[in-house]
């Protein structure tokens, strides 16, 4: 159970590392007005959504002795949606002014990998390259 907590802890810490960069690329005083900037916030939950869905399947879901090609279909079908709602806020971010539409990427899908590489369930610890080169725990 305190492996489960450590890595979503670790997956919290990614993400509230990726929502600290946002803010202050989006200056924190814009998060406090009338209209903040939504599609940063869209990505990020969704991000963390896809992360929190591909933890829950691995833990709890996808049988230990399932084949290779059921964990990596469902972490591909996660980061194609993530990528999905990446585009799409991309393409509404080109719209307003001021805006850091690769962040999306870098932070979003980058979140996403970044968390899947360090903190996936047990029985996906080493499927991700190159988590097997980096994890030692």
């Amino acid at each position: 159970m305190t492996r489960i907590f450590r890595d979503l802890a670790g997956i919290l810490l990614i993400y509230a590392v990726y929502a600290a960069v946002t803010v202050l690329l989006y200056d924190l005083d814009s998060f406090f007005t009338d209209s903040p900037p939504i599609w940063p916030i869209v990505m990020l939950l969704c991000s963390l959504i896809g992360m929190l869905i591909w933890y829950a399947l691995g833990e709890w879901v996808i049988r230990p002795n399932a084949p290779s090609t059921t964990w990596y279909g469902t972490w591909f079908l996660l980061l194609a949606l993530i990528l999905g709602c990446a585009c799409y806020v991309t393409f509404e971010e080109f719209k307003l002014p001021d805006s850091y539409p690769w962040l999306h990427f870098l932070g979003g899908v980058g979140a996403y990998y970044l968390s899947s590489v360090l903190f996936s369930p047990l029985f996906a610890k080493y499927r991700l390259w190159p988590s097997r080169l980096i994890r030692k725990w």
